[in-house]
């Protein structure tokens, strides 16, 4: 639920012939429900401004008669009426790829970005992808590595992919000002979660150890020893990182180098 001005734009799955997903816009005073639209993912982008969000038309995935591909829909929140229909086929946008399945969409910093597993690609966010004077940037592991998965970013200037291979252990950031530098963090067993917060790199590795990192300067502030293997998502509360581990929390203050990184 995501509250938009005045309306509550609310999620969630209805059963009939199949199961689908509807979402809501809610009078935030009233209760009464002024429009639905079936299929909206969650909102990637929400434009105050103007009054509007953007989301997935997550019916497009399994359309047997459109390519592969992702449409980002814009939405008026007051009267849920569509305004706008983004259409990115993932032949056009990487047809060169192996991957062709359009996994995640998620916006930052003016662009919209597109995983493909071992490839990320960037647009400006109002751009028409189809368009070819579309400037498009891509993401990816240099060194002809296909076992990584994208993970997580941008953030510390970074877009972050993970070893897909169980074995391995590796966690690598592609820098976003020049996209052929890779950093490769300093991992010694695999990696069961980890989580950016802040400023901060958090990992969790499967021999119960948390390493709390700099990302931006690929540094390693400290490690720690936790009670488990299994993990939620890491917290940040009143100056504090609280970890989630097997029914405890861990709290410690959050460092100071990472409170202080621009």
């Amino acid at each position: 639920m995501t509250a938009m001005g005045d309306v509550l734009v609310e999620r969630h799955e209805e059963s009939g012939a199949y199961m689908y997903d509807m979402t809501l816009g809610l009078d935030r005073k009233t209760g009464k429900v002024l429009w639905k639209l079936m299929d909206i993912g969650e909102p990637l982008y929400i434009n105050e401004a103007k009054g509007t969000f953007m989301a997935r038309h997550l019916d497009y995935i399994f359309a047997l008669d459109k390519p592969e591909g992702s449409a980002v829909k814009t939405v008026d929140w007051r009267t849920g009426k569509v305004l706008k229909s983004t259409e990115y086929e993932s032949a056009k946008i990487n047809p060169n790829g192996k991957e062709r399945i359009i996994e995640r969409l998620f916006v930052s910093d003016g662009k919209i970005y597109l995983s493909f597993g071992i490839k990320v690609l960037a647009f400006p966010l109002d751009a028409d992808p189809a368009t070819p004077s579309t400037k498009k940037e891509i993401y990816w592991v240099y060194g002809g590595n296909s076992n990584v998965n994208y993970a997580a970013g941008p953030a510390a200037g970074k877009i972050f992919f993970v070893s897909t291979n169980a074995r391995s252990y590796r966690l690598y950031g592609v820098k976003t000002v020049d996209k052929t530098a890779v950093v490769e963090y300093a991992i010694d067993n695999p990696i069961a979660r980890f989580d950016i917060v802040g400023n901060g790199l958090y990992i969790y590795q499967t021999d119960r150890k948390l390493i709390v990192m700099n990302p931006s300067k690929n540094r390693t502030l400290f490690r720690m020893d936790v009670p488990a293997r299994a993990f939620g998502p890491t917290l940040s509360d009143s100056g504090m990182i609280v970890v989630q581990t097997k029914g405890k929390l861990l709290a410690f203050p959050e460092p100071v180098e990472l409170k202080e990184a621009s």
